[in-house]
């Protein structure tokens, strides 16, 4: 009996400390530790978020506060995107609005920077929407996001960037190219 109330009580404890949201649990540190210390520098965080089960993004983050025609250029008729970003990642298509995807980085603080983002359908490479976000983050992390629908996790971020995709496919933007085969206007033809 003894042992089964020490397994209890270890369970026990394992859930109150062990799956305690992380802002509960804040690191401490001597401020001599930071202030005096070139190898400790400020880092700030940012989220890429992404609820949605239909889109996925590409993000490339540039130096600066860009315009989107000083990102995507023009070659013979083609878009092109220029490839002197500083990063670059793919933010998956969700589960859900409950289960999203969640990629963070961190930027330095002071400098300005500017997210591309190209939002793809489903897993044709269809391009949704391409949109820019710039962003400016500072030294402190302290706003604090949910990186899991059902409130599970959370995390200290300095900005946090939500992707607007859709699980309704707009497909005014989609550029579908419809192909009608031979074979499909004889049926047609034959069922009306």
């Amino acid at each position: 009996m003894k042992a089964l109330s020490s397994v209890l009580m270890f369970v026990g404890a394992l859930l109150l400390f062990g799956c305690a949201a992380p802002h509960t649990r804040l690191m401490e540190m001597p401020r001599s530790a930071v202030l005096n210390n070139p190898q400790v520098r400020a880092g700030a965080p940012v989220i890429f978020s992404n609820r949605y089960s239909a889109t996925n993004a590409d993000v490339r983050i540039y130096k600066g506060h860009l315009q989107k025609s000083e990102m995507i250029g023009n070659v013979g008729g083609q878009p092109v995107i220029y490839n002197d970003y500083i990063d670059k990642f793919q933010l998956m298509n969700a589960f859900g609005p409950n289960d999203p995807k969640v990629v963070g980085r961190i930027l330095t603080p002071g400098q300005p920077y500017t997210a591309l983002i190209v939002v793809n359908w489903g897993a044709f490479g269809k391009i949704y929407d391409i949109y820019s976000v710039s962003l400016y983050p500072t030294k402190d992390a302290i706003r604090t996001v949910w990186t899991g629908g059902r409130g599970w996790d959370s995390a200290y971020v300095n900005d946090f960037v939500e992707v607007t995709g859709s699980d309704q496919p707009a497909y005014s933007q989609l550029n579908l190219t419809w192909t009608i085969y031979p074979n499909e206007i004889v049926r047609r033809i034959l069922t009306k």
